[in-house]
């Protein structure tokens, strides 16, 4: 792909190696990633309908952010957090709070959460987020 081309495609941080493994033109490494994880540059990729992300806890931030700033509360962040975005809808989990979904195609910044007003969407999306999730792991 050229410099300056903007993807519409749902792409995901496993996809960053594989991308620049075929563009320094080592394609023979890309039998090692994991299945999921595509190189961008490969026009044959299938488009993804849906992404995936957790956060288990982020540690070495709020130990830097309490180094910086002493007495730094960290409750609003220190959580496990887990993300499934489509093309249309992003449901985030949070083990503190539950979940929140949010309409991208009408609210970008995620601005209105539509979790009391979409239940069962919210059902649908946060089964796809246990449903990837590998069996046995923490919720």
């Amino acid at each position: 792909f050229g410099r300056g081309v903007v993807e519409d495609d749902l792409v995901s941080l496993i996809d960053v190696v594989p991308t620049v493994l075929d563009a320094c033109g080592l394609d023979e490494e890309l039998g090692e990633m994991p299945r999921a994880a595509v190189s961008l540059a490969d026009p044959e990729r299938p488009s993804r309908r849906a992404v995936f992300a957790e956060n288990a806890r982020p540690l070495n931030g709020i130990r830097r952010l309490r180094r910086l700033f002493p007495g730094f509360d960290a409750s609003a962040i220190d959580h496990p957090l887990r993300m499934m975005r489509g093309e249309r809808f992003k449901l985030i989990w949070r083990a503190d709070r539950g979940a929140e979904l949010y309409d991208l195609e009408v609210d970008p910044h995620e601005t209105r959460d539509l979790l009391v007003e979409q239940p069962e969407r919210a059902a649908r999306l946060r089964a796809l987020i246990d449903a990837w999730w590998p069996v046995g792991a923490k919720r």
